[in-house]
C-alpha cells in the first residue's frame, strides 16, 4: 500500500509540471497553470510520496530512514501549505474587516498559526522517537 502511495505522489508531481509546460493541450483543452499552483501541486505530490516513504521505512524497520522521511514529510507539508494559502486567499480579499482584506490577514495570521503548530508537533513527534530509543540510566551512571 505504501508503494502505491509513493508512485500516486510522483505521478501528481509529474502531471503538475506537465500542466505547467502546458504538455496537457496534447490531450485535453486545460490551460497552463500558474508558478504558484504548479509549485503547491508538485509539493502536494512529493509529500505524499515522503509519507509513503516514511511509511514504508518504518515496516522495514528503519528508524534512522523513518527520521529523515518524517522530516522531508514536515518540510514538503509547510511547502503545500506555503504555495497553497495564498492561493485561497485572492477569493477572500473581496471583504474587508476593519481596513484589510480577509484574505491578507489570514494568510498573515494564519501561516505563522500553521508554522507553530507544525514546530510542536515535530517536537512532540521527536520527543516520542527519542523516548522510545533512549534507554533509561542505570543506578551505576547515577
Amino acid at each position: 500500500m505504501r508503494t502505491v502511495e509513493v508512485v500516486l505522489g510522483l505521478i501528481i508531481a509529474v502531471a503538475a509540471v506537465a500542466l505547467s509546460l502546458g504538455a496537457a493541450r496534447l490531450i485535453a483543452p486545460i490551460p497552463a497553470t500558474g508558478f504558484l499552483t504548479t509549485l503547491a501541486l508538485v509539493a502536494f505530490g512529493t509529500m505524499v510520496a515522503a509519507h509513503g516513504m516514511t511509511g514504508r521505512a518504518q515496516l522495514k524497520g528503519h528508524p534512522e530512514r523513518v527520521q529523515i522521511w518524517r522530516a522531508i514529510f514536515y518540510m514538503l507539508t509547510l511547502l503545500t501549505l506555503i504555495a497553497a494559502v495564498p492561493l485561497a486567499s485572492e477569493a477572500l480579499d473581496l471583504a474587508t474587516v476593519a481596513g484589510f482584506p480577509i484574505g491578507y490577514y489570514l494568510t498573515a495570521q494564519g501561516m505563522l498559526l500553521l508554522l507553530v503548530i507544525l514546530a510542536f508537533r515535530a517536537a512532540a513527534h521527536l520527543d516520542r522517537l527519542d523516548a522510545r530509543t533512549v534507554s533509561p540510566p542505570s543506578r551505576e551512571d547515577l
